[in-house]
């Protein structure tokens, strides 16, 4: 008789923490495109260089793992704990993210063009690049860490909250947001503010952001 299957988490939020269940230990060499694998420790594993398309994590711990070059294009992940991963480049375009917490990563380039990101949270780390062009996020929160780059160019934002953390350069070209917080971050640059409309910032971020505000608008500042 097959096992009941684990209800999945309600819809709450961004996960503060992932409640995992008794997870078996991954013993394989290689991760197989098009696998599902439920309720597994990836502990310490090199995953450098797999070809891991289409792949299904659910219910996972991905602690302290190596994921250079690892290919992640169409995976689904849910319900996973990723805790200080590193990877010089980590390639995840139209993968989707369910209920999912990225936790102290150390990436070069995570590159996710047209991922689909609900309840997730990345706390912490840093990650130079984060590619996140014409993608979906709905309920994600960036808490803490640095970001060298984040692209959210022709992206689609709702629920997004940014607290205490560095981005060095945000683009937002084109992106359509809607209840996007970016008051607690620290941003250096910003790029298509025309795309900020539904995006809350602090009084110190708007006066910033003024010269390039009144460039978008063709408004003409006088010499004193």
């Amino acid at each position: 008789m097959a096992a009941p299957r684990r209800q999945r988490r309600q819809r709450s939020g961004p996960p503060e923490s992932i409640e995992l269940p008794a997870l078996v230990a991954f013993h394989h060499a290689v991760l197989e495109p098009g696998e599902v694998y439920e309720d597994i420790d990836f502990a310490g594993c090199d995953l450098a260089g797999q070809d891991a398309t289409g792949v299904e994590l659910v219910r996972c711990r991905v602690p302290h793992a190596r994921l250079d070059d690892l290919r992640l294009a169409r995976a689904r992940v849910a319900e996973c704990l990723l805790e200080e991963v590193g990877a010089s480049t980590l390639e995840a375009p139209d993968s989707t993210w369910r209920d999912t917490l990225l936790e102290g990563a150390r990436v070069g380039a995570l590159r996710a063009g047209g991922a689909d990101w609900r309840d997730v949270r990345v706390r912490g780390g840093r990650i130079d690049f984060l590619d996140l062009t014409s993608s979906r996020l709905v309920s994600v929160a960036f808490d803490g860490g640095e970001i060298g780059e984040l692209d959210l160019g022709n992206a689609a934002l709702r629920e997004v909250t940014f607290a205490g953390c560095r981005i060095e350069t945000l683009r937002l070209d084109e992106a359509r947001c809607a209840d996007v917080d970016l008051s607690g971050a620290v941003a250096g640059r910003i790029t298509g503010v025309t795309g900020m409309r539904g995006v809350t910032v602090s009084a110190a971020q708007l006066v910033e952001l003024a010269p390039l505000l009144a460039s978008s608008l063709g408004i003409r500042v006088a010499d004193d």
